[in-house]
């Protein structure tokens, strides 16, 4: 059997634009609790079958409010490289669906981050037989 140690989601990062005295923003990943949704059905209000908790999400009903990971961009940030996220979790299996939502958070004014669409996903597994 394959025990998934660790993941970690890559990002592109190509480009960031800032205004109104922002000097950074955080990014924070956290697993989505709400099941039965898509990428092309889900809406800022619900999930196409069934509205989230509140419009845009509701922490603790439709994702963790604890975030997995955390990453702070700031206003200057190089583009044009990686930055990483992990999605690990205590409860992820492979063999289960899995969904993330990365929440911004900027210090004061805004902010905006455009990220490739050539993302990458590193798994780090062992074999349960070698433990």
């Amino acid at each position: 059997m394959t025990v998934l140690l660790a993941m970690d989601l890559r990002l592109y990062l190509t480009d960031l634009e800032f205004g109104a005295g922002a000097t950074g923003m955080t990014l924070s990943v956290h697993k989505v609790l709400t099941t039965g949704w898509g990428e092309t059905s889900v809406t800022w209000n619900g999930t196409g079958a069934t509205n989230w908790g509140a419009p845009g999400l509701q922490p603790g009903v439709d994702y963790d409010s604890t975030p997995l990971d955390t990453l702070y961009v700031s206003n200057s940030q190089a583009t044009n490289q990686w930055v990483q996220m992990s999605l690990g979790h205590r409860s992820l299996f492979i063999d289960g669906t899995h969904g993330w939502v990365i929440i911004a958070t900027v210090n004061q004014g805004w902010m905006t981050v455009e990220f490739a669409d050539n993302s990458d996903c590193l798994l780090y597994t062992s074999d349960a037989a070698d433990e």
